[in-house]
């Protein structure tokens, strides 16, 4: 049996986060929600997430900021799904190899898959990183 699944929600929309945090608790993941940013990143300091779906437009510190931020602090190896109800150039995004868009309104048949895939590629780096250190 695999370990569930802790996913990180941040967005401003509390009713988005509602749906979003009844949809994946209903499939087996392990939800802390948050409305800002800094809020999350507090606490990723603290819990280490499996993954973390963010939204790009957000006051004080938007997704785009607070991935740049993550990413700094060394957390390099948490998957985050950027998404956004606006217009973005993908190539304008610090994407890397970590990182995915999804436009809202978001599709289940495509956000269920993107945040398995993630957190299995999560699972799977964090076990070789663990042995390489052990």
């Amino acid at each position: 049996m695999q370990p569930v699944s802790t996913i990180f929600v941040v967005d401003d929309n509390r009713a988005f986060i509602d749906l979003i945090t009844m949809i994946l608790c209903a499939e087996g993941y392990h939800v802390c929600a948050f409305c800002d940013a800094m809020s999350a990143l507090s606490e990723m300091l603290r819990v280490r997430p499996d993954l973390v779906l963010v939204d790009l437009s957000m006051p004080r510190m938007s997704g785009i900021d607070l991935l740049l931020h993550m990413r700094r602090c060394g957390l390099t190896t948490i998957p985050v799904i950027l998404i956004s109800a606006g217009v973005y150039n993908i190539d304008t995004l610090p994407m890397d190899e970590r990182t995915s868009f999804l436009i809202k309104p978001l599709d289940m048949a495509e956000l269920l898959p993107a945040i398995r895939l993630a957190c299995e590629e999560h699972r799977q780096l964090t076990a070789q990183v663990r042995s390489a250190t052990a």
